[in-house]
């Protein structure tokens, strides 16, 4: 006897038909994703695509700027990445040929476009064959709004109330390079897709921390960590940028004599609403020097911030290394990951790269929004290397510095815990304190170092100064600096 209740046997009749509707929502919305699948530029003044569900498969897609998506996916092999452009400043530029304008007495008129390349504006009669001369046939003048307006001199041998023809160049976009994509839906980078500003940070000589081969090798670029050392003494770059809202590019490293050292890495910062599946990789590493005795560029930055973290892939802003055994190693980037939800499995790195000194780990940090707790990890994969400023690290951070990552700050730390690791340490700076308040648990490990060998006074300052003993102009002797016991 068949006991269904008649919505049973209601809800096994329309099973079918809710599968069909679904099935056809599910068709509809992969329908209107815009599906790019050839390498393609999307200049800064390029705004087709903002607030579309945007896939790109299996080809090259370039975009900088300030972006707004419904969703994206990386996918079949496809890459995401921005402009490599030398010193993270790009200019879009374009002509306007003939444009119409009439002359009457000495009255202004405003040219069409703003932002105008003064120098480029040339002025013909409506022929194109007679060309009249700036500032002696015609006068340009600034007005608010970046917009340029054109008179005719006193003097001008444009007769009065003729129509002219102005050409000119002018700029039609300007900003930085750099991926900073906000998106409403989903983000998924699929195994085997990427989105890769490796190598695409500042060139050698630009930004702040690059540096000069001294004489024939270069010192490592810095970024989240110092750069390494030369083996000629060619300093590496500092460290420098927000350790929780990183946005700056990488550095690069230092010439060597076979010409210009690693680029840094790019910049990404990603703001998603749902969920961001990293199956793949999110890159933004420094690039290896490979120009003889030349150093390896910084990582760069990478800012995720996403309502669930997915994925098992790999998060990466290494430093590049320095060209064998010359060169100075790239330090590590600055990586930075909020969430609501975080079901991440993958990888998180951000080392200094190898080379007559390795660069300094860069920094890592963790957060759950909605709390005040955070996590930071500076560690180099068990390589001494440079150093690693924490300053600015935000109160209630659980520290972790490990394996060979030297971290230091001014001013002071207030953390919730610290751990130094076995081959790890934490540096005072010179003529600082180093202050630090913890309110959970402090641990120094075997091995691990808290130091502030050095970085006392310089020489001749501070109340225990030593004196010197000089016999004319000769210094012949100096006394022991004092502190609890005399000099």
């Amino acid at each position: 006897m068949n006991h269904q209740s008649a919505f049973d046997r209601f809800q096994t009749r329309c099973a079918p038909v809710r599968w069909l509707v679904a099935f056809t929502l599910f068709l509809a919305a992969a329908a209107s994703a815009i599906v790019i699948d050839t390498n393609t530029t999307i200049t800064l003044a390029n705004t087709n695509y903002d607030g579309l569900d945007l896939v790109i498969s299996n080809c090259v897609v370039t975009m900088d700027g300030q972006r707004n998506f419904a969703g994206l996916r990386v996918t079949g092999g496809g890459t995401l990445t921005h402009s490599s452009v030398a010193n993270g400043n790009i200019t879009i530029n374009d002509t306007v040929v003939d444009e119409p304008q009439v002359l009457v007495e000495t009255n202004a008129v405003t040219l069409a476009q703003s932002n105008i390349y003064a120098a480029s504006v040339v002025v013909t009669d409506e022929t194109g064959l007679v060309s009249y001369t700036n500032d002696l046939d015609s006068l340009l003048e600034s007005l608010p709004d970046a917009l340029l307006s054109l008179r005719r001199t006193e003097t001008s041998s444009i007769p009065d109330g003729a129509t002219v023809l102005v050409t000119y160049n002018y700029i039609v976009a300007s900003g930085t390079s750099g991926l900073d994509i906000t998106v409403s839906g989903d983000v998924i980078v699929d195994p085997g897709s990427t989105i890769n500003v490796a190598g695409a940070g500042y060139a050698t000589g630009i930004g702040l921390g690059s540096t000069a081969g001294v004489p024939s090798s270069g010192g490592g670029g810095g970024h989240g960590g110092e750069g390494g050392t030369s083996s000629t003494g060619a300093a590496g770059g500092v460290s420098y940028d927000s350790v929780y809202q990183p946005v700056d590019k990488g550095g690069a490293g230092g010439s060597g004599s076979g010409g210009q050292g690693g680029r840094g890495g790019g910049e990404i910062k990603l703001t998603v609403t749902g969920t961001l599946d990293i199956s793949g990789i999110i890159r933004a590493d420094g690039a290896n020097g490979t120009n003889s005795r030349s150093g390896g560029g910084a990582g760069g930055s990478i800012w995720l911030s996403a309502g669930t973290l997915a994925g098992a892939g790999l998060i990466s802003a290494n430093g590049g290394m320095g060209e064998p055994v010359h060169g100075g190693g790239g330090g590590g980037g600055r990586v930075a990951v909020y969430f609501n939800t975080n079901f991440y499995s993958g990888g998180i790195i951000a080392r200094g790269g190898s080379g007559n000194v390795a660069g300094g780990a860069g920094s890592i940090y963790t957060r759950t929004n909605g709390t005040s707790s955070s996590v930071v990890l500076v560690e180099n994969g068990g390589v001494a290397g440079r150093r690693t400023s924490l300053t600015g690290t935000p109160s209630n951070t659980q520290l972790r510095v490990l394996d060979g990552a030297a971290a230091f700050f001014t001013g002071s730390l207030n953390l919730s815990s610290l751990l130094v690791g076995s081959n790890a340490t934490m540096l005072a700076t010179s003529n600082q304190s180093l202050t630090v308040t913890v309110t959970g648990d402090a641990t120094i490990q075997s091995g691990g170092v808290l130091t502030g060998v050095g970085a006392g006074s310089s020489p001749g300052l501070g109340t225990g100064a030593g004196g010197t003993y000089n016999q004319g102009n000769l210094i012949t002797s100096g006394g022991g600096g004092g502190h609890g016991g005399f000099g």
